[in-house]
């Protein structure tokens, strides 16, 4: 997973994944100090997501953020999903 500032100082966040096509995901920014958090649903495609961009208008601030990627749960993926990872994700495994 990578992160990057767009030139107005809003967070793309780009990664790869061995989950199948359409596995819906969600992508969260958060920083450190405040706790302030950024998000947005995104879904997988060819083996590759992204987000963005992620953070208010004017842009973040600087400092330490925290960037989280995470599978919804198997009750709210499609059927085409839940074919492979399983109806309660009993299929996954990995770190």
């Amino acid at each position: 997973t990578a992160a990057f500032l767009r030139p107005d100082r809003r967070l793309m966040v780009e990664g790869e994944t061995n989950l199948p096509n359409d596995a819906q995901l969600q992508v969260v920014v958060e920083r450190e100090i405040s706790r302030v958090r950024w998000q947005e649903r995104t879904r997988v495609v060819n083996g590759k997501f992204e987000a963005g961009p992620l953070g208010s208008g004017s842009g973040l601030p600087d400092g330490n953020y925290l960037v989280t990627v995470q599978l919804g749960e198997a009750a709210v993926q499609p059927e085409s999903v839940q074919a492979r990872i399983g109806t309660q994700g009993e299929y996954l495994a990995g770190v």
